[in-house]
């Protein structure tokens, strides 16, 4: 997934001896010194590399650009991984398999990989309890992707319960658990529990409140917005949007919701699935006007705000002015859009990674001489 971050060119990176680092999540001091480098540089340099990084002595801005990680083969070799993870599951089934036999699985797919695994012994699953099997490997994921075939090939409730109640959420995000609920809303209810154990303790570093004072936050919900994230994926943009909308309720001090597809309407402060339903009939799925939709939340919101969040796919049918304070654009469509809208902080992506930067960033232009 991409995330762009005020449109960065990286050039030379430097790297200081572990001694001379300097603690996690901070800028070094010595990055600060640099007259040529931004705020922004400086964190999104400490963020992505770690506690041992110095910020480029040269950054460039001409235009929009990338940072890609291609960790599969390339900066991390998985290869070992997939043979443990195949041989546990041979194990647990009594089948013989070695390194000679995973030659024969490098660039197959895992289903047919599955079916070189079981062999003779291939007849004897169901095409459901194959792909159980095979989909074991990817946890808390796999069976949020697979509750619809869960429920279609007979499996009991009662296994799909406990395997939710007891799954490791880890990391995973809420948009997922809505986009399940989308296709399993008999288990919306403990998928909603599942939900809320994901999102406790993910105050940044511990915090609680990591985004301080008041955000201010607005939703598209026009209809672009019910688009797939992509063209393989079932998920919508308003998964996502929601999905970031749940999050900063539970992790911002004071969090003001809105959406906005023509106009803008404050949205009730519930959480989880009962504020994705109230951000999802809020109103009509119609056009986009974000200028007139800003103009309406500035003039409700007189006594100030310390942050606007706007979570878009980047449309919009009128011009947008710039923020009266520190105003950032989560945009849930890089893949389609990126229009831009001048002088907003723009972050493309919808993890939690994004909330994280915006604090980050406050953190570092709030420190003194900076």
């Amino acid at each position: 997934m991409p995330l762009n971050v005020q449109k960065v060119k990286w050039g030379h990176m430097v790297r200081t001896p572990p001694a001379a680092a300097a603690p996690a999540r901070a800028v070094p001091a010595s990055a600060r010194a640099h007259t040529h480098t931004t705020v922004a540089d400086e964190v999104f340099a400490a963020w992505v590399l770690g506690p041992t990084a110095k910020v480029p002595k040269v950054s460039t801005r001409p235009g929009l650009q990338a940072v890609l990680f291609d960790l599969d083969g390339v900066l991390v070799d998985t290869a070992e991984f997939h043979f443990q993870a195949w041989k546990r599951l041979a194990v647990e089934l009594g089948l013989a398999f070695d390194r000679q036999a995973n030659h024969a699985f490098r660039g197959v797919g895992r289903m047919e990989c599955l079916e070189k695994l079981l062999g003779t012994h291939a007849h004897c699953f169901v095409a459901e309890e194959k792909r159980l099997l095979a989909e074991r490997k990817l946890g808390a994921l796999a069976l949020l992707r697979n509750l619809r075939n869960l429920q279609q090939a007979g499996v009991s409730e009662e296994l799909v319960l406990a395997a939710l109640a007891s799954m490791k959420t880890g990391r995973v995000l809420p948009f997922r658990f809505l986009a399940a609920a989308r296709s399993a809303p008999q288990w919306e209810q403990p998928l909603e529990a599942a939900m809320f154990r994901a999102l406790e303790g993910r105050a940044i570093d511990g915090r609680s409140g990591s985004l301080p004072g008041h955000t201010v936050l607005l939703v598209d919900v026009s209809g672009s917005m019910e688009a797939p994230l992509s063209h393989r994926s079932e998920m919508r943009r308003t998964d996502a949007a929601y999905g970031l909308a749940i999050l900063l309720r539970e992790i911002a001090e004071k969090v003001a919701i809105y959406t906005f597809p023509d106009h803008a309407k404050l949205a009730p402060p519930r959480r989880g699935m009962a504020l994705r339903d109230a951000l999802e009939a809020s109103q009509p799925h119609s056009g986009t006007m974000l200028g007139a939709a800003l103009a309406h939340v500035e003039a409700e919101c007189r006594s100030g705000y310390d942050r606007l969040v706007v979570i878009t796919d980047e449309q919009s049918h009128d011009s947008v002015p710039a923020p009266r304070g520190k105003g950032y654009v989560i945009n849930v469509a890089s893949n389609r859009n990126g229009v831009g809208y001048g002088p907003w902080t723009h972050i493309d992506g919808w993890s939690e990674a994004v909330v994280e930067y915006i604090a980050e960033l406050e953190a570092a232009q709030s420190m003194p001489g900076v």
